[in-house]
């Protein structure tokens, strides 16, 4: 932990862009985590998103430098900063919107092969998966923002045993 402040000093001197950027990433964890805490989840999630701007246009370099801002806020490992799908997902959906990228969230489960349930937040920009290292394989339960009732059949996913 206390590893942090030096390092923090050495990035606000050398790039206070970013040390600005990780301080808002990391305000908006903390809000998130809180607001989570008293609240459902997609009444949350409408808290901390933000609306579409037009004009803006997010490129490659500006969403890899998104992703690797939240990632690194999310891998300090202390506090409610933990690398969790669903929290990248909506700070990465802030972010993007803010900068002109539309996206939706999805939350999925699937079955592992020990009958084991595993869970997965993901962004989709025009119906595919972005920002991921590796292409989800979930049936998804819930999509944000979406009005439309989780319609899966949940217990098809439990073990038949």
């Amino acid at each position: 932990m206390f590893s942090i402040v030096p390092r923090a000093v050495k990035l606000i001197g050398s790039r206070p862009g970013r040390a600005i950027l990780l301080l808002r990433i990391g305000l908006w964890v903390a809000i998130l985590s809180l607001v989570v805490k008293l609240c459902s989840l997609p009444r949350a999630l409408r808290i901390v998103s933000a609306s579409t701007r037009g004009g803006l246009k997010a490129d490659a370099r500006s969403e890899q430098e998104l992703v690797t801002a939240v990632d690194a806020i999310l891998g300090l490992n202390v506090f409610v900063f933990r690398p969790v799908c669903w929290k990248r997902a909506a700070i990465l959906r802030r972010y993007l919107s803010v900068n002109g990228r539309a996206t939706t969230m999805k939350f999925g489960l699937r079955k592992a092969p020990d009958n084991s349930l595993h869970g997965h937040a993901w962004l989709e920009a025009d119906g595919r998966p972005i920002l991921e290292s590796t292409i989800p394989n979930y049936t998804v339960t819930y999509v944000f923002p979406s009005n439309a009732e989780c319609k899966i059949d949940l217990t098809s996913l439990r073990s038949s045993s």
